[in-house]
Protein backbone atom coordinates (compact mmCIF):
# COMPACT_ATOMS: atom_id res chain seq x y z
CA UNK A 1 0.00 0.00 0.00
CA UNK A 2 1.25 3.45 -0.91
CA UNK A 3 0.58 6.22 1.67
CA UNK A 4 0.42 9.33 -0.58
CA UNK A 5 -2.25 8.00 -2.96
CA UNK A 6 -4.11 6.64 0.07
CA UNK A 7 -4.28 10.09 1.68
CA UNK A 8 -5.37 11.68 -1.61
CA UNK A 9 -8.00 8.97 -2.19
CA UNK A 10 -9.40 9.41 1.34
CA UNK A 11 -9.54 13.21 1.00
CA UNK A 12 -11.26 12.99 -2.41
CA UNK A 13 -13.76 10.47 -1.04
CA UNK A 14 -14.54 12.70 1.97
CA UNK A 15 -14.90 15.75 -0.28
CA UNK A 16 -17.24 13.89 -2.67
CA UNK A 17 -19.33 12.75 0.28
CA UNK A 18 -19.53 16.34 1.53
CA UNK A 19 -20.61 17.52 -1.93
CA UNK A 20 -23.34 14.87 -2.15
CA UNK A 21 -24.59 15.72 1.34
CA UNK A 22 -24.48 19.46 0.63
CA UNK A 23 -21.72 20.38 3.08
CA UNK A 24 -19.02 21.37 0.57
CA UNK A 25 -18.94 24.91 -0.83
CA UNK A 26 -19.79 25.54 -4.46
CA UNK A 27 -16.81 25.96 -6.77
CA UNK A 28 -17.01 28.66 -9.43
CA UNK A 29 -16.71 27.51 -13.02
CA UNK A 30 -13.59 29.22 -14.47
CA UNK A 31 -15.04 28.88 -17.96
CA UNK A 32 -18.12 30.91 -17.03
CA UNK A 33 -16.22 33.23 -14.70
CA UNK A 34 -13.53 34.31 -17.19
CA UNK A 35 -15.12 33.73 -20.62
CA UNK A 36 -18.75 34.45 -19.63
CA UNK A 37 -20.07 31.42 -21.51
CA UNK A 38 -21.25 28.04 -20.28
CA UNK A 39 -18.76 25.20 -20.43
CA UNK A 40 -19.62 21.74 -21.77
CA UNK A 41 -19.84 20.47 -18.20
CA UNK A 42 -22.41 23.06 -17.07
CA UNK A 43 -25.56 21.30 -15.92
CA UNK A 44 -23.88 17.98 -15.14
CA UNK A 45 -24.71 18.13 -11.43
CA UNK A 46 -28.32 19.08 -12.17
CA UNK A 47 -28.46 16.26 -14.73
CA UNK A 48 -27.21 13.72 -12.19
CA UNK A 49 -29.74 14.94 -9.63
CA UNK A 50 -32.49 14.65 -12.26
CA UNK A 51 -31.49 11.02 -12.87
CA UNK A 52 -31.62 10.34 -9.13
CA UNK A 53 -35.20 11.67 -9.19
CA UNK A 54 -36.09 9.54 -12.23
CA UNK A 55 -36.29 12.45 -14.67
CA UNK A 56 -34.24 11.00 -17.55
CA UNK A 57 -35.46 13.52 -20.13
CA UNK A 58 -34.73 16.44 -17.81
CA UNK A 59 -31.22 15.08 -17.28
CA UNK A 60 -30.68 14.84 -21.02
CA UNK A 61 -31.88 18.41 -21.50
CA UNK A 62 -29.66 19.75 -18.69
CA UNK A 63 -26.51 18.34 -20.29
CA UNK A 64 -26.72 15.92 -23.22
CA UNK A 65 -23.33 14.34 -22.56
CA UNK A 66 -23.35 14.13 -18.78
CA UNK A 67 -23.07 10.33 -19.07
CA UNK A 68 -19.59 10.79 -20.58
CA UNK A 69 -18.58 13.06 -17.69
CA UNK A 70 -19.99 10.61 -15.14
CA UNK A 71 -18.25 7.66 -16.81
CA UNK A 72 -14.80 9.28 -16.91
CA UNK A 73 -15.22 10.68 -13.39
CA UNK A 74 -15.91 7.16 -12.13
CA UNK A 75 -12.89 5.86 -14.06
CA UNK A 76 -10.69 8.50 -12.41
CA UNK A 77 -12.15 7.75 -8.96
CA UNK A 78 -11.62 3.98 -9.35
CA UNK A 79 -8.13 4.62 -10.75
CA UNK A 80 -7.26 6.76 -7.74
CA UNK A 81 -8.18 3.97 -5.35
CA UNK A 82 -6.45 1.41 -7.58
CA UNK A 83 -3.23 3.43 -7.33
CA UNK A 84 -3.38 3.07 -3.55
CA UNK A 85 -2.88 -0.68 -3.86
CA UNK A 86 -1.02 -1.06 -7.17
CA UNK A 87 1.68 1.26 -8.50
CA UNK A 88 1.58 0.54 -12.23
CA UNK A 89 -0.81 -0.43 -15.00
CA UNK A 90 -3.86 0.91 -13.21
CA UNK A 91 -7.38 0.54 -14.57
CA UNK A 92 -7.68 4.22 -15.53
CA UNK A 93 -4.35 4.28 -17.33
CA UNK A 94 -5.33 1.22 -19.37
CA UNK A 95 -8.76 2.66 -20.27
CA UNK A 96 -7.34 6.08 -21.16
CA UNK A 97 -4.58 4.61 -23.33
CA UNK A 98 -7.11 2.39 -25.12
CA UNK A 99 -9.47 5.32 -25.68
CA UNK A 100 -6.76 7.65 -26.93
CA UNK A 101 -5.38 5.00 -29.32
CA UNK A 102 -8.76 4.73 -31.04
CA UNK A 103 -9.40 7.60 -33.50
CA UNK A 104 -13.17 6.96 -33.43
CA UNK A 105 -13.33 7.47 -29.66
CA UNK A 106 -11.16 10.60 -29.85
CA UNK A 107 -13.35 11.98 -32.63
CA UNK A 108 -16.54 11.14 -30.73
CA UNK A 109 -15.29 12.96 -27.63
CA UNK A 110 -14.19 16.01 -29.66
CA UNK A 111 -17.50 16.25 -31.53
CA UNK A 112 -19.61 15.83 -28.40
CA UNK A 113 -17.48 18.40 -26.57
CA UNK A 114 -18.01 21.02 -29.29
CA UNK A 115 -21.69 20.12 -29.77
CA UNK A 116 -22.38 20.45 -26.04
CA UNK A 117 -20.47 23.74 -25.89
CA UNK A 118 -22.71 25.09 -28.64
CA UNK A 119 -25.87 23.58 -27.08
CA UNK A 120 -25.12 25.05 -23.64
CA UNK A 121 -24.67 28.54 -25.08
CA UNK A 122 -27.53 28.56 -27.62
CA UNK A 123 -30.43 27.26 -25.53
Amino acid sequence: MRPVPLVIAILVTIWLGAVVLGFAPTILCPFRHFLHISCPMCGTTRACLAVFHGDWLGALLENPIFWIWVFWSLVVFVDLWHRVWKAENTVGEHMLRSAMANPWIKGFHAITFVATLVYENVR
